[in-house]
């Protein structure tokens, strides 16, 4: 019995020599890949930051991601007007405004873009029949991508005609 389990070692030891020296080439490359993965990550994170924000109003709320890509190009402002219950885009009419300012309206599906000058805004999402929604103090810069998205309220006001 025992020359068997001999016979049977000096069969299979060169094999488990050979597996051995593959699972470890094997160890060694995963960890390269790993760290290449890592090292891309790390670039990819250093070259393109964002912050992203919820906040609440008691007209709706608003949620937005600011991308700083490192370019010159002017701010670029997209997002989408929705309703505050069902968060279905805003089909009738919708608007942003930049502080005093309307910059653009909404397509049909509730989507918004447009460029702006480098500064500091309060950005207003409107619609009809909504209560509008205006967002704190939000700083961008040349290079950046403001990612806007308002969540709007129905009116509770009951509109008069004017006489």
């Amino acid at each position: 019995m025992q020359n068997k389990m001999e016979q049977i070692m000096s069969v299979t030891q060169p094999y488990s020599r050979a597996l051995l020296l593959v699972v470890n080439r094997m160890k060694s490359f995963v960890m390269e890949v790993c760290w290449l993965f890592v090292i891309f990550l790390g670039f990819v994170c250093n070259s393109c930051s964002s912050n992203q924000h919820i906040y609440s109003t008691k007209n709706g709320d608003y949620q937005y991601t600011v991308i700083k890509t490192g370019s010159n190009a002017p701010p670029v402002i997209i997002g989408k007007v929705s309703e505050f219950e069902t968060k279905i885009p805003v089909r009738t009419v919708g608007a942003v405004k930049a502080g005093d300012k309307p910059m653009a309206k909404t397509d049909a599906n509730g989507n918004f873009s447009f460029t702006i000058e480098s500064g500091s805004y309060k950005f207003t999402g409107l619609g009809i029949p909504y209560d509008f929604c205006e967002t704190k103090s939000i700083n961008v810069a040349n290079g950046d991508t403001l990612k806007l998205y308002f969540y709007l309220k129905i009116s509770t006001e009951v509109l008069h005609e004017g006489k």
